[in-house]
């Protein structure tokens, strides 16, 4: 993507409420729940033996929490069938621990537990007593963390993701589209604008998506298409900055070389220019990369465009060709046939095939 969903991160990956929901889910039933039990005077942990939790990415409006609270996960815990045990309900802010090797993206409940609430009955009546407890307890266990990721921070490939960052999506417009966002800076790259996230790009019944920034592809890329193709560093940015011979002996130069996204698409178009005696050809193609994820696997198409064959023949040329017209018709015919099928044809779908697409799935291999 060119930016726009990724807002200038190299990397980012959303998981839907639901997503979010099941980890937690599964932590809570795991002697998540069972610990804070034990951790309230009075109370049994068999309690933790039937429960339901509920996720929501909503900034809370029913309790109060601090203005200047961010990124806020809101838990709802009934115990028993349909609450008759009690309830538990915790509002509690996510961001990225960066103190250690690697960082960590997860619930803060030292620093960020701006709402706590607990009520558990036992034959109907509420034990009283519990708040304190129950906040005590949560924030004693300090972070909860949820996405590991692996950085090396003083890296510059960018193969290697350097540091992460989260948001927390509340989208306020009618159709909610609310996500837990993972953002990731590689080698080479700068963090994006965070707070321009304000709506998920998951579709429609999934629980997660990932999207990549186009200029993160251009660091990934560029250099080793410029390698491949002995450009000799004439290719950067997914641009080429200068005209490179690529055939000596039928002086063919290449001009062109450009990787862009367009219209949903990733555009590759290279041109060359051939000279001999008494002409000068040159001629432009391009194609349409689509990349997507198809069943957990980088899916590469591609398709050529028409390319547009110029020939330039002085007068003095077309006078003698005129007088051999077998020249006239071999050299028309030679001349395109050549920069079409020989020349342009092999760089553009190496590009395509070996070039992107090997290079992004091997790119892709390494981020995952």
């Amino acid at each position: 993507m060119a930016g726009t969903e990724t807002h200038g991160y190299d990397l980012v990956m959303e998981f839907a409420e639901r997503a979010i929901q099941d980890l937690l889910q599964t932590i809570f039933d795991n002697g998540f729940l069972a610990a804070i039990l034990d951790a309230l005077p009075g109370v049994d942990a068999d309690a933790a033996d039937v429960f339901t939790l509920d996720v929501r990415f909503d900034r809370p409006t029913d309790v109060a929490i601090p203005a200047t609270a961010t990124d806020t996960v809101d838990l709802s815990v009934l115990l028993g069938d349909a609450g008759t045990g009690g309830s538990m309900r915790i509002v509690v802010g996510v961001d990225v621990d960066h103190s250690g090797a690697n960082d960590a993206i997860g619930l803060n409940f030292a620093d960020k537990l701006f709402f706590s609430d607990v009520e558990v009955r036992v034959a109907g009546f509420p034990i009283p007593g519990l708040d304190g407890p129950f906040r005590n307890f949560l924030e004693g266990v300090g972070r909860l963390d949820l996405v590991p990721v692996p950085v090396d921070r003083a890296s510059t490939s960018p193969t290697d993701l350097t540091t992460a960052d989260v948001r927390i999506i509340d989208d306020t417009a009618p159709d909610d589209r609310d996500a837990f966002a993972a953002l990731l800076t590689l080698g080479g790259g700068t963090a994006g604008d965070r707070t321009a996230f304000n709506r998920h790009f998951i579709s429609a019944g999934g629980n997660a998506g990932i999207a990549v920034g186009f200029p993160w592809l251009c660091r990934t890329i560029s250099p080793l298409i410029d390698e491949a193709l002995n450009l000799g560093g004439a290719f950067t940015n997914c641009n080429l900055t200068r005209t490179v011979t690529i055939d000596e002996d039928d002086d063919v130069d290449l001009t062109g070389l450009s990787i862009e996204p367009r219209d949903g698409f990733i555009r590759v178009s290279a041109s060359v220019r051939k000279t001999g005696f008494c002409y000068e050809a040159t001629g432009p193609v391009a194609a349409r990369i689509l990349m997507e994820i198809r069943d957990g696997q980088l899916v590469v198409e591609s398709e050529v465009e028409d390319p547009d064959v110029d020939v330039s023949i002085p007068w003095y040329c077309w006078l003698a060709a005129a007088v051999v017209g077998a020249i006239v018709g071999g050299l028309l015919l030679g001349v395109i046939g050549g920069i079409v099928g020989g020349i342009l044809l092999p760089i553009i779908l190496w590009l395509t095939t070996e070039g992107v697409e090997g290079v992004v799935e091997r790119a892709a291999q390494e981020v995952a």
